[in-house]
């Protein structure tokens, strides 16, 4: 696995970079330096001269033409910039012309966002990085630890056999390339990457070139048994519930995957998928598609209310 990331970084370092660079001077780069031409081209043309505005005809009608063929695309340019610091700003409801505030409110998310100090399981508050990470480490290795697991004959024996010799041998099949590119295609192209950085939209785009050997290796993980431990490194993030925290049972938790992972956990999926209609009761109404955990809460009421 260590010469696919070396060659993925080959690869996004000689096919991606120039695309990478014009992306990012077209959506970010780009609009500033068009906006700055837009002003100049502004100025030149006339900004502001009430003398070309008197007349129709000849040099003066041509002027005027120009000057407003580029306040238009000046205008243009400058809703892209607010455009870009609203979408930073994570504003998707709020409609304003404002650059400054989408600005300084992105800021102000980011530090709203720092963690400057936590409290330990002693009450006592400590602001070295270290010691908050040590905190952190002994928190969530105490969550997530299991603390055994009791008999579960008496709770399984009351649930009958669902899965049919005909489905387990469709389950127990070797997985194709097929499944493989089927999972990847829909996965979310900007979903949040891991510690590798290589977001899905890097493996959908140029998986004409890393496809073979990401599909080749997934496959031995998936058929062969392969080792996993190697694209199992998972980056915990810490979201905030409220402002101005300092205990971690205040703050929700999300797992960061490596792509790879993910592939393979969405290509299982989409197998399981095919058989979970059989799996799952009628009753179930949490974790399924078009029910919901407050169903029974409805259900509970209206029983109690005909029965008076």
């Amino acid at each position: 696995m260590g010469g696919f990331r070396f060659k993925a970084w080959l690869v996004m370092k000689q096919s991606c970079e120039e695309e990478v660079k014009h992306l990012w001077e077209m959506s970010r780069g780009g609009v500033v330096e068009k906006i700055r031409i837009c002003r100049e081209r502004f100025t030149k043309v006339g900004m502001g001269n009430l003398k070309i505005a008197i007349g129709w005809n000849g040099k003066n009608g041509k002027k005027l033409k120009d000057l407003i063929d580029v306040k238009i695309h000046l205008n243009i340019e400058i809703d892209k910039d607010e455009r870009y610091w609203e979408q930073r700003a994570r504003m998707n409801l709020l409609k304003r012309d404002n650059t400054k505030f989408f600005h300084n409110f992105a800021s102000q998310r980011k530090r709203a966002n720092r963690i400057e100090e936590l409290e330990n399981e002693h009450g006592q508050l400590v602001m070295e990085k270290k010691e908050m990470a040590d905190v952190a480490r002994r928190y969530f290795q105490e969550l997530f630890s299991s603390g055994g697991i009791s008999n579960l004959e008496y709770i399984l024996s009351g649930i009958e056999t669902c899965i049919l010799e005909s489905m387990n041998h469709m389950l127990t099949e070797n997985y194709t390339m097929e499944e493989i590119i089927s999972a990847l295609k829909n996965m979310g192209p900007t979903k949040a990457s891991g510690g590798d950085g290589f977001p899905v939209l890097f493996f959908q785009k140029y998986w004409h070139i890393v496809g073979k050997e990401v599909s080749n290796f997934c496959l031995n993980i998936l058929n062969n048994d392969g080792l996993i431990e190697e694209i199992h490194t998972t980056n915990i993030v810490l979201i905030p519930k409220v402002a101005n925290l300092v205990n971690l049972k205040s703050f929700r938790p999300i797992s960061l995957c490596t792509v790879i992972y993910k592939i393979i956990s969405k290509t299982t999926e989409n197998l399981l998928q095919k058989v979970l209609n059989t799996c799952i009761d009628k009753a179930q109404s949490a974790f399924v598609p078009s029910r919901l955990i407050t169903d029974n809460i409805l259900l509970a009421y209206e029983l109690m209310h005909s029965l008076k």
